[in-house]
């Protein structure tokens, strides 16, 4: 232990700030001149650099031109393709397009503008139309930027295919032959340009901001080199800069922006101005560089590089910030005024702040130690006291330390626990030692154990054992929770739960065995109802009958729902999937409740896919389901009503066919919607008005669920009710569909 009666602290002396004092004067004035000359050397540097930059200039011009000529080379690939080929599919260009999309990050898109006439223009757009775009036209922007239907014109350019389509479907259609800077272009295509470029707000982007520009390409007649239509990428300068590895030839630049300086002054009947805007001279690329001033302090000084890019008349200025500290000169002079500074400082610094350093250091030791023990009597205060189980014993088992819940645990005194052997109180004690062999200092193992009381009893306990090291033995520290109470609440809530199982089971095999006993005498007493209806001479006789048949047959029906809800929670129930063909299941549902809906002029109003929709489900079951769902829509619409019948798949993850079933009439309260489905439930309100079991909603729910579907109600008090069910489709559903079949994107309610 150090001794306590130590002073706290050591009086502070005035002569203290002396030694403080005369360092910062020295550090100041050798920093002043190290600065001065470290300045000097960096200046020097950055002309250095920036000759070299401006020397290298050429190649950064070369590695641009590689990158475009590149995609002029691709881009008349594609333009040779349509013009050999007429026949040249969308699904074609698509996957041509992907290729370059994908082996060129720099385009963002490709398009075809064919050349269509007055005269084609209608068949032009029912051609488009079939391919799957049904809103396709030939548009033109207005005066609100806003497309509409291109009027009347000799020739119309529109942008027919796009890939990728989705961000650039705004396009789709788009006559560029509608604004007079791309009219222009069209004409000098025509006139044999090869190829041009343009701003990038000319076509699609709308943001003039757009860091991209456009290159043309004629497609002509095989025949007469007439021009057929016109192909374009659209490329982003920033992914041109990428993809030439520019960047990357600079050192670790800090940083670099680029933006568009293009003077954007075209007058619309100025066609040399048009010209000289968009085509592209002999100078394909060019650039200039200039190094800015010092720019910022040490440690950091950027050398800042400016490049103007020109692609025809597009200009582009690209700004870096080159970071010195790569340069081997730059760290060389920092490495020298490192070393200046702190030779000189070395000796100053020291002798006055040793005295310092060392009466703060010897405070900081005395308070130190006193957190120290405080920790420590806190410590062994929480493990002495704690609930949990605490051992400390060595690597052969003799036990050192131990605290009083383990002694409570195991029925020990401490004086007597402490001088037990593992084998004592530890059950199998040689594999608990075997699985610590193998722990380093440090390192914790977890896991459960069993100790003995001394009566002889187990207990179980969930160890977490760390090793640890004092004076240079090794001890085992072992937390461990009693974990007796926590394993009977588990052994009785198993037992809890298997009882509650038996009773399910008993419950429903007893509804099934009743529902049989019951249905044998009363199919008699039916048949006697009905023989002694027809038989009867009198009206009087016959009606009561009648009275006993329509009783007899709803307790039939009440028994045979019963005996149903019985093999379906008793999984006793047999289901027969096989593809169905959903239309004709609905449609063989609605044809049975018609003299239903006939009679209390119900209207019919069906939504759903006009085609073949194939279904693997039990159509008995379905059927029972729907014709469940329509007869309770019949039971509780008001005369001259309407009920509503829609099916479609949702197109998700995984794919869904939606049914529901909607009627108008008082509807059903909401806080009633989910327990309409329980068992012998039904709404407030309709329970009075109607006949019911209550069991119907019920067995359609465990038909549903044993096909892996939903199903649920929604309603609005006064209004209207809709109950829907989905059930999962497998496969794709272009294999589920026929050709045509509706599909819907809406999310199930």
């Amino acid at each position: 232990m150090l001794d306590k009666s130590l002073p706290a602290s050591i009086p502070h002396s005035l002569h203290r700030w002396t030694p403080i004092t005369s360092a910062l004067l020295l550090f100041i004035l050798i920093t002043s001149f190290g600065l001065y000359r470290y300045f000097d050397s960096v200046t020097q540097l950055q002309h250095e650099m920036a000759q070299q930059l401006k020397s290298q200039n050429t190649q950064y011009t070369q590695a641009i031109q590689q990158v475009v000529q590149h995609n002029i080379y691709q881009l008349g690939l594609l333009a040779s393709v349509l013009t050999q080929r007429t026949d040249f599919s969308q699904s074609e260009f698509v996957e041509l397009s992907q290729k370059f999309l994908e082996h060129s990050p720099e385009i963002k898109a490709v398009e075809f503008l064919p050349k269509v006439l007055d005269k084609d223009r209608l068949t032009h757009e029912a051609e488009v139309q079939a391919l799957g775009y049904p809103t396709y036209q030939i548009s033109e922007r207005n005066d609100k930027n806003a497309m509409v239907k291109r009027s009347v014109q000799a020739v119309y350019y529109p942008v027919m295919w796009v890939e990728p389509f989705l961000p650039n479907q705004k396009a789709h259609g788009f006559d560029v032959n509608s604004r007079p800077f791309n009219k222009v272009m069209i004409k000098q295509l025509s006139e044999g340009i090869p190829f041009l470029f343009s701003p990038p707000f000319q076509l699609v982007q709308e943001e003039s901001n757009e860091k991209s520009v456009l290159l043309y390409m004629p497609v002509k007649e095989k025949a007469t080199d007439a021009l057929r239509g016109v192909v374009l990428f659209i490329l982003r300068v920033p992914d041109i800069l990428e993809a030439s590895q520019l960047i990357a030839r600079f050192s670790k630049p800090m940083g670099y922006d680029l933006k568009d300086i293009t003077l954007y002054s075209v007058e619309v009947g100025d066609d040399s101005r048009l010209q000289k805007a968009i085509w592209l001279d002999n100078q394909m690329f060019k650039t200039e560089a200039t190094v800015s001033k010092l720019g910022t302090i040490y440690p950091s000084y950027p050398i800042s590089y400016r490049a103007v890019l020109g692609f025809g008349e597009t200009q582009w200025e690209m700004n870096f910030k080159i970071d010195l500290q790569n340069n081997l000169k730059y760290q060389s002079q920092v490495t020298a005024f490192r070393q200046n500074i702190f030779l000189y400082l070395l000796f100053a610094t020291l002798l006055g702040f040793f005295v310092y350093f060392s009466v703060r250091d010897f405070n900081r030791f005395l308070k130190l130690r006193e957190q120290l023990e405080f920790e420590q009597d806190r410590v062994q205060a929480l493990f002495y006291k704690s609930s949990d189980l605490y051992f400390l014993f060595s690597a052969t088992g003799r036990l050192v330390e131990v605290n009083q819940s383990s002694c409570e645990v195991l029925g020990y005194r401490h004086d007597h626990l402490i001088d037990l052997k593992l084998e004592d109180y530890w059950v199998n004690p040689q594999s608990f030692l075997k699985n610590l062999e193998g722990l380093l200092v440090g390192e914790t193992w977890e896991g459960e154990t069993d100790l003995q009381n001394r009566d002889g009893s187990v207990v179980s306990v969930q160890c977490s054992v760390l090793k640890v090291e004092r004076e240079g033995k090794s001890y085992y520290s072992c937390l461990a929770k009693d974990l007796t109470g926590y394993k009977n609440q588990v052994k009785a809530l198993e037992t809890a739960v298997e009882q509650s199982e038996k009773v399910g089971r008993l419950k429903s095999e007893f509804l099934a065995n009743m529902s049989h006993e019951l249905r044998t005498p009363l199919h008699g007493v039916l048949s006697f109802a009905t023989l002694g209806e027809t038989r009867a001479d009198s009206e009087k006789i016959k009606s009561y009958f009648s009275a006993i048949r329509v009783s007899g047959e709803r307790l039939l029906k009440l028994l045979t729902e019963i005996l149903e809800l019985a093999k379906l929670e008793s999984t006793q129930m047999k289901f027969e999937f096989k593809s169905v063909e959903f239309n004709a299941l609905v449609a063989a549902c609605l044809r049975e409740q018609n003299s239903e809906m006939a009679r209390k002029n119900i209207r019919l109003e069906m939504r759903s896919s006009s085609t073949e929709m194939q279904v693997v489900c039990d159509d008995l079951r379905i059927h029972q389901v729907i014709a469940n769902l329509l007869s309770n829509a019949i039971k509780f619409t008001p005369a001259y009503g309407l009920i509503e019948v829609k099916w479609s798949i949702k197109i998700d993850t995984p794919s869904v066919l939606v049914f529901y079933v909607y009627n108008e009439g008082e509807g059903i309260e909401e806080a009633e919607l989910e327990s309409i489905f329980d068992k012998f439930v039904q709404a407030d309100k309709h329970a009075k008005l109607q006949m019911g079991t209550g069991l119907g909603l019920s067995i359609c729910r465990e038909i549903i669920k044993r096909h892996n579907g939903n199903i649920w109600a929604e309603s609005k008090v006064g209004e209207y009710a809709r109950f829907s069910f989905t059930l999962p489709l497998e496969g794709s559903p272009h294999l589920l569909l026929a050709e045509g079949a509706h599909l819907e994107h809406s999310k199930t309610p």
